[in-house]
């Protein structure tokens, strides 16, 4: 419910709410329907009810419940629903009167299920209901729906921007309806649950108060909330998973998460009985459905100033209304979902009734399938403990097979269902055996751990042979398993009979286990029995006085993520990060009650933060204090005082305003789709910005000129070198020009992930020095004071410290030690020494250590990033294979050996300066394989990628001119400095020329794969 991927048809970007006159909310009038009409609510049967929400018991309750007291539900003997009262929030339709939480009607004492995120309205390719009322309009007492209803005028939504991104291509494209262009409508939503049914009929009704007709397209956009998996039974991956799709046909679609599935449909306009196909577009865990669409081509048409036919086109004739009906149906799985569309077509149904057994014994909570002869995915249930599940399906010839994770797939079952018939069937899944493993420390206490089973061979199951059944991250083939021992040290795991290799790791502060990491795993043998794993694990690097942190991290209150925040905390537990920072997309989210919960208190502190996302840049803000509003106070980054959008100085103004002087901003992924640099056309150098304001509904700063827009938002502290597994060579430019101009920031490493398992937790990591090493003497104050102060180092594995000290005239050592971040105070032409001390696991190898200043030539114009990799002032190379290794002391009798590297480097700068060391490997250097991974999957195979080890130092600086700062940098700010001429822009492409299938796909899949 909270961010969106960057979708050239749905993409979030900072705007505002322009003034417009608007009727008092007390004398808005509905935009009426007949709610006696049969043929848009069923109108038999008692027990309904719908009420305003007057105290916290009668909210939702589950993993993503949102409504509050204040807010409004509706319930039968089914279900329950939740809609919210009027409010601004930061999501994608950001005001209330929405749809967002549904579950099943459970016993008393059986804890809510409720995962859904949001269903809300979307029109004219970017407009929304300003919701300015919500009441009750027939509370069910009276029999028949119990009716909710949310009235609102049109208004801009300023999360969503269409027509920006579709500018940026240069296709000279312009949408056939503008969304920033007002239309007179006045819009109710009616919410409706009626007696035995186990949906949540919406009718929008689109009232034209103006003397024109107005053209209209509209559709709804979802957020799938909790961590469910996503299904459309239409084109692409017929079946579950949204990876590589991008536009699809699809009849409906849903979520099925744990306990509760959620189905949605719509209906054809003037006809609210006959279902539709809808084009369905793909947004990271959240998905856009739009009416009277099929495909991308249908899509198209409407950037097409030639098309004669446009699929979704509506006419509102002047003072009518049009209506706009959809389903949501609330189910404990798909498969009841799809009988209850067949149940409301009056279509002809069969039932198919699955046995579910493994070694001869019913199999409880296997996952069910049937699929249509074009192998396409139709419902899925879950069998009970008696291994008994039933599909209700349309008659026709399936496919059934069955599926357990860590159990070999049930061979599929050919079977006819005829109508009004039950087909039974048996499957069998595979047996499956018991894996524990025991994780402690030399001194015999419980250690968290990440463990890997990879397969000693072939696999008996791959990971993708589930993905038939549920979502599944990529993995590679020969995986087996990725999990997490919790903090007390033990956890059993479930893997097909077999021959396995084992490895237990915590990160690369730590030994691993076994001795023979990475290259093989302990073998275990589970062919016939199960087994145990015992591992000793010891920490060899001396990292004291500092702490690791990660300070990117996503989980399920990001709308593009799903792992729970309970995986989340075992992963940074396993993978021995101490702090992890929330930075959920437009959601403040507070780990501490986790951390407690799971026991991991002692290993794993947290601090509270955000991730503000429009599209034209990212930013993490931390720390934040939760303010008891939707989404915990994320900032409202839309906006602007004088334009409907905010610049980025001013919304750096108002991240301050809500952090505090004291909160930390990191420019996230600075380069790409979604970072600052590249999307404001930045020249590094001198901080010029030319990208046209308009282009983001920006006002002009008064004070632009034709060669600086003044949209380089520069009141950040911090900035993302490294965003994943490695620096970027881009971003490092970056960085250097800035400290060459005197632009002084924290670069920092962090992982960014938003996978629990194929984009791991902590890689990269940013150690910071606090002077303190464990987490009950862990302060989140004094880290982001630290990290302003850029006492840190950015790193995927090595541990990097940088000292510095003048030299005497005998070429000692003399006077204080400099820590990264400080100064050096020298008189000019002194020398200085600066020493290097790198640290890793026996197994890590590096082979360079490197040196860089200011240097010239690093620079990027015009939002272009300088890809050309900066050169060192000084550097050492390595034999990788004979990097100095050392027995580690005091570890109980265990024996354990680190890698310990050291080097100094001597400079003698004439006047103030910077030195940034720098840590990595060339290619001939293995990668780190079996600890830093992600998984990815081509046509035919599924690998991993990892990464070659690397880190970098905050920079340390050195005072030549008595001043006892840094302050006569190499670049003054105000240098008049003669740029390279910008090229021309591209000639647009005829107006009646729209993209091709081929290459509207391709802008879809790359602005797709963006970080978040």
């Amino acid at each position: 419910m909270r961010s969106r991927a960057a979708l050239v048809v749905l993409s979030a970007v900072a705007l505002g709410c322009p003034a417009k006159t608007e009727p008092p909310v007390d004398t808005l009038k509905r935009c009426e329907v007949d709610l006696s009409r049969a043929d848009l609510f069923t109108q038999a049967g008692s027990g309904a009810k719908a009420f305003k929400i007057t105290q916290d018991a009668q909210r939702l309750t589950g993993q993503f419940a949102q409504v509050v007291v204040g807010d409004y539900a509706l319930e039968n003997d089914r279900i329950r629903a939740g809609v919210t009262g009027p409010m601004r929030l930061m999501s994608h339709v950001p005001f209330g009167g929405t749809l967002v939480d549904a579950d099943l009607k459970r016993p008393d004492g059986e804890p809510g299920r409720d995962q859904m995120g949001q269903l809300g309205l979307i029109y004219n390719f970017g407009r929304a209901i300003e919701v300015k009322k919500v009441e009750v309009v027939q509370d069910g007492s009276a029999g028949g729906p119990a009716i909710v209803a949310a009235t609102g005028v049109d208004q801009l939504n300023d999360f969503i921007d269409v027509q920006a991104n579709v500018d940026r291509l240069n296709l000279g494209l312009k949408l056939a309806l503008q969304p920033d262009v007002a239309v007179p409508l006045r819009m109710t939503t009616y919410f409706a649950v009626s007696p035995g049914e186990s949906r949540v009929r919406q009718v929008t009704a689109f009232c034209n108060d103006g003397d024109k007709d107005v053209v209209s397209t509209w559709g709804d956009i979802t957020a799938g909330g909790g961590t469910m998996d996503f299904f459309n039974p239409g084109e692409c991956k017929g079946g579950f998973g949204e990876h590589d799709c991008l536009v699809d046909p699809s009849p409906w679609f849903g979520w099925q998460g744990d306990g509760v599935a959620y189905g949605y449909r719509s209906y054809q306009v003037d006809s609210p009985t006959t279902p539709e196909v809808g084009a369905i577009l793909y947004l990271s865990h959240s998905a856009a459905r739009l009416s009277g669409m099929k495909d991308l081509g249908d899509v198209l048409t409407w950037a097409d100033p030639m098309a004669k036919d446009r699929p979704g086109r509506v006419v509102i004739p002047k003072g009518g209304s049009k209506l706009f009906v959809r389903d949501w149906a609330v189910g404990k799985s798909l498969a009841d979902v799809g009988a209850q569309w067949l149940a409301l077509d009056a279509a002809p149904q069969a039932t198919v009734t699955a046995s579910v057994m493994s070694n001869g014994q019913p199999m409880p909570q296997a996952r069910v399938l049937l699929s249509d002869t074009a192998n396409r995915a139709v419902a899925l249930a879950f069998s009970d403990d008696q291994g008994k599940a039933s599909l209700t399906v349309a008659p026709g010839t399936y496919r059934a097979s069955a599926a357990v994770l860590g159990r070999q797939v049930a061979v599929a079952v050919e079977l006819t269902a005829d109508a009004g018939t039950t087909q039974p069937v048996t499957l069998e899944v595979g047996a499956a055996r018991t894996l524990t493993v025991k994780v402690k420390d030399p001194f015999g206490a419980p250690l968290p751990a990440k463990v890997q089973v990879r397969c000693d061979g072939a696999c008996p199951v791959k990971w993708s042979s589930y993905e038939r059944f549920m979502e599944q991250e990529p993995q590679a083939d020969d995986l087996a398993l990725v999990g997490y021992v919790p903090p007390q040290g033990s956890a059993t795991f479930t893997v097909p009979p077999g021959s396995y290799r084992v490895s237990v790791t915590r990160g690369p502060e730590w030994s691993a286990f076994p001795d023979t990491f990475p290259m093989l795993g302990a073998p275990v043998d589970l062919s016939a029995q199960d087994a145990t794993v015992e591992a000793t694990l010891a920490h060899v690097v001396d990292t004291t006085g500092w702490m690791s942190a990660d300070l990117h991290v996503h989980a399920v209150n990001s709308a593009d993520a799903q792992p729970t925040n309970e995986i989340r905390v075992l992963a940074f537990a396993g993978e021995g990060v101490d702090v992890l920072v929330s930075t959920d997309h437009e959601w403040v989210t507070d780990y501490a009650p986790i951390i407690q919960k799971l026991g991991a208190q002692g290993v794993l502190a947290s601090v509270i933060g955000c991730e503000v996302s429009p599209t034209w840049g990212h930013h993490n803000l931390f720390p934040l204090v939760p303010d008891g509003t939707a989404g915990g106070g994320a900032v409202d980054w839309p906006g602007g005082a004088d334009a409907p959008a905010l610049r980025p100085p001013q919304l750096d103004e108002a991240m301050r305003t809500r952090g505090g002087s004291s909160a930390l901003i990191q420019m996230n992924h600075p380069r790409g789709n979604n970072g600052m640099l590249t999307q404001m056309k930045v020249d590094t150098l001198t901080g010029a910005s030319h990208t046209d304001p308009g282009l983001n509904r920006m006002g002009a700063d008064p004070k632009a000129t034709a060669d600086d827009t003044r949209l380089f938002g520069s009141d950040f502290d911090a900035l993302e070198v490294e965003n994943g597994f490695n620096p970027s060579t881009e971003i490092l430019n970056d960085w250097f020009v800035f400290l060459s101009r005197g632009l002084v920031r924290t670069g920092t490493a962090v992982s960014d992930t938003h996978n629990a398992f194929s984009s791991p937790s902590g890689y990269g990591r940013t150690f910071v020095k606090l002077g303190v090493d464990t987490t009950d003497k862990f302060d989140g104050a004094a880290m982001t004071a630290a990290l302003k102060a850029r006492h840190a180092v950015g790193t995927n594995g090595p541990f990097l410290t940088v000292t510095a000290q003048k030299l005497d005239g005998a070429s000692m050592p003399t006077g204080a030690t400099a820590q990264v971040g400080d100064t050096v105070s020298i008189a000019a032409s002194d020398k200085v020494r600066l020493f290097v001390d790198v640290q890793g696991p026996e197994w890590m190898k590096f082979d360079r250590i490197e040196l860089f200043t200011h240097a010239e030539g690093r620079e990027a114009w015009n939002g272009d990033g300088n890809g050309k990799f900066p050169t060192a002032a000084q550097s050492k190379s390595l034999d990788p294979m004979a990097l100095p290794v050392e027995a580690v002391p005091g570890l109980n009798g265990f024996s354990a050996r680190k890698v310990h590297v050291t080097h100094t480097f001597d400079v003698q700068p004439a006047a103030d300066a910077w030195f940034v060391v720098m840590v990595r490997s060339t290619s001939a250097v293995p990668e780190m394989q079996g600890l830093v991974f992600r998984g990815g999957c081509n046509t035919t195979s599924c690998n991993q990628g990892s990464a070659r080890a690397a880190a970098f130092a905050n920079p340390i600086f050195v005072d030549a001119d008595g001043s006892g700062a840094y302050d006569t940098f190499a670049l003054k700010q105000g240098l008049t400095v003669r740029a390279p001429p910008r090229p021309a822009a591209l000639p647009p492409r005829a107006l009646h020329v729209p993209p091709t299938l081929d290459e509207a796909r391709a802008v879809l899949r790359q602005l797709k794969h963006q970080p978040e």
